[in-house]
């Protein structure tokens, strides 16, 4: 700090120094962190924004990647006390956001798809 010479009275100035721009912006941020991210996990959610679906699906669904949906079993991770971590609808299985989207058949049979209790339709 000693060896930068400071001016007096001079306001401070917030300086994006990444690329072209000297401004920040969402956009510029966004491609700055996915630049040399080529993980699975990125991959699969750059193909789930590139879906022609309702955007309340898409974020369903990317919800489900990272686990945080409210099915019984996260709901117990974060200390909320259930009655029973399986599947309102079949009884079977815990009820994971994997169950509950893909593997409940009893959801796939009526279009329904319940999470922590609550009744999403198709």
């Amino acid at each position: 700090m000693n060896a930068i010479r400071w001016k007096r009275g001079t306001p401070d100035k917030k300086v994006w120094g990444v690329g072209d721009l000297r401004e920040y912006t969402v956009g510029a941020g966004y491609r700055v962190l996915n630049e040399n991210d080529n993980s699975s996990s990125n991959k699969s959610f750059r193909e789930l924004l590139s879906l022609k679906v309702a955007g309340s699906a898409q974020v369903c669904v990317w919800r489900a990647m990272l686990e945080k949906l409210p099915t019984r079993i996260n709901l117990e991770k974060r200390g909320v006390v259930v009655i029973s971590n399986l599947c309102p609808l079949c009884m079977k299985a815990e009820e994971t956001a994997q169950h509950v989207l893909i593997s409940c058949d009893i959801a796939q049979k009526c279009g329904t798809i319940v999470i922590g209790g609550r009744y999403l339709f198709c």
